[in-house]
């Protein structure tokens, strides 16, 4: 998604190495995009970014929907982080 985004700006994914994006909807779950699921579990989900891992902190937590790209989160997300 992303790389084509910036190709079709004139941009090369070296602009944004860590591209990926994410909205949390508090206690209802959240998307994340530019992810791949490491690991998960009903308290932290784990996502291999291109710069790292971007891991998510809960109760609840389960995925909804996942693609090659993306997922979707239920449950009460209580923080994110990069590292």
């Amino acid at each position: 998604m992303f790389d084509g985004l910036f190709s079709s700006i004139g941009l090369s994914e070296e602009i944004a190495p860590c591209a990926y994006r994410y909205f949390v909807a508090g206690r209802r779950g959240g998307r994340f995009e530019g992810v791949k699921i490491e690991s998960y579990g009903e308290n932290e989900v784990v996502f291999s970014v291109r710069c790292g891992k971007l891991i998510v902190n809960g109760r609840n937590l389960s995925v909804k929907k996942y693609t090659e790209n993306e997922a979707e989160l239920s449950g009460e997300i209580i923080g994110v982080e990069l590292k």
